[in-house]
């Protein structure tokens, strides 16, 4: 499996202490040297900059894709080099948040999750407790939430 990663995903999981469900979901993630520099940028959270100041080895990082693709041009810098090294790659997955980003990868024909599907799955597989993970998402991260949200995260997990 080809698991190619935007920014908040990582920012989201690193915040919560949780990015390794990264390498246990998917055993390798590859970033862009935009994602990774939106990371390490001087407004991110500390330990998402050390966490990118120092990318633990199951994580590959690219020079960035040369555009190709005009619809890519009304994302942010880091989803659409995201969205171009996912179809340099030919990846099986691509972790976004952003609704329109995804909205984007899905037409091109990319299967999408974010932080909330990672917490998901990592439940599924037993691995942690995702109302907790939730929970800790929205008390300690900036992550936008409605009732909808969580009701809809709430009823994936008993998938």
């Amino acid at each position: 499996m080809i698991v190619v990663a935007d920014t908040s995903p990582i920012n989201y999981l690193v915040q919560l202490s949780l990015e390794s469900l990264l390498e246990k979901l998917y055993l390798r993630v590859h970033l862009t040297s935009i994602v990774l520099e939106e990371l390490r940028a001087q407004g991110a959270p500390e330990d998402v900059q050390r966490w990118a100041f120092d990318t633990p080895a199951w994580v590959d990082v690219h020079d960035a894709p040369t555009p190709t693709i005009i619809e890519l041009d009304v994302l942010d810098p880091g989803e659409r080099s995201a969205i171009q090294l996912a179809m340099q790659l030919d990846a099986t997955l691509l972790l976004i948040d952003e609704r329109k980003a995804g909205l984007v990868a899905q037409t091109l024909g990319f299967a999408v999750t974010g932080t909330l599907g990672v917490l998901r799955d990592a439940h599924i597989a037993g691995m942690i407790d995702a109302r907790e993970a939730y929970d800790a998402l929205t008390a300690k991260t900036n992550f936008r939430q409605t009732k909808a949200v969580r009701q809809l995260f709430i009823r994936s997990l008993r998938a």
